[in-house]
């Protein structure tokens, strides 16, 4: 098995934890498998002293720090090809969630473009999102359901890049990143791979994937 390992910076506050992405790369070693670590090279948002907590005036670059795990063995996001890997890996922390949110946040304020925000596995996120249901929407009402059209969660590797191609499509045609994607657009139609029809037109996840008239 090879894995492709992305980190998102180094420190539990304000990129990859540590522990969880050293312990990711001993797993996947002790288990007879390979990898390769990435990370987007791009500037981290923010800097959080880890002695203090507070936020430091500087900037860091986000595949920089992150080299700091690897070695420097590492490369940027962009250089990642899907039929290279068998599985792709994410480990967690708070700065991954502080800048998921981060990323919801300056899309929701019409900051930033959009683009979707996909989370892998459903067991792992589910509780986060019916909190986000439940306190945040429901309850306090401090979101909208149009909040999380942004959002996708999936256990599918190829669902996720279904997504991401999809959503790539969607820029290209517009010229820019189309605001409020629609989940039915993006999240490829399961019944249309059912039918033969849908392939012909396209497959799942393109704009012809869909079944053809009986």
């Amino acid at each position: 098995m090879k894995a492709a390992v992305v980190l998102s910076g180094c420190g539990v506050y304000d990129g990859a934890e540590i522990h969880e992405a050293v312990m990711t790369l001993y797993a996947i070693d002790k288990n007879g498998g390979s990898y390769q670590i990435f990370a987007p090279n791009v500037a981290q948002h923010h800097v959080i002293n880890h002695l203090t907590g507070e936020e430091m005036k500087e900037s860091r670059n986000v595949l920089t720090e992150a080299a700091r795990i690897a070695r420097g063995k590492i490369k940027a996001l962009t250089e990642y090809r899907t039929e290279e890997f068998d599985v792709l890996i994410f480990p967690g922390g708070f700065g991954t969630l502080d800048e998921f949110f981060e990323a919801l946040t300056l899309i929701q304020t019409q900051k930033i473009a959009d683009f979707p925000l996909i989370l892998m596995g459903s067991e792992f996120w589910n509780g986060m999102m019916d909190w986000i249901r439940g306190t945040m929407m429901k309850q306090h009402r401090n979101i909208s359901p149009e909040d999380l059209k942004h959002i996708f969660i999936t256990d599918s590797p190829a669902e996720a890049v279904s997504i991401v191609r999809k959503a790539w499509d969607i820029q290209r045609q517009n010229g820019q990143y189309k605001n409020g994607f629609l989940q039915s657009e993006l999240i490829p139609d399961k019944k249309a791979k059912k039918s033969p029809g849908a392939k012909k037109k396209g497959g799942a996840g393109s704009p012809g994937g869909k079944s053809a008239p009986g």
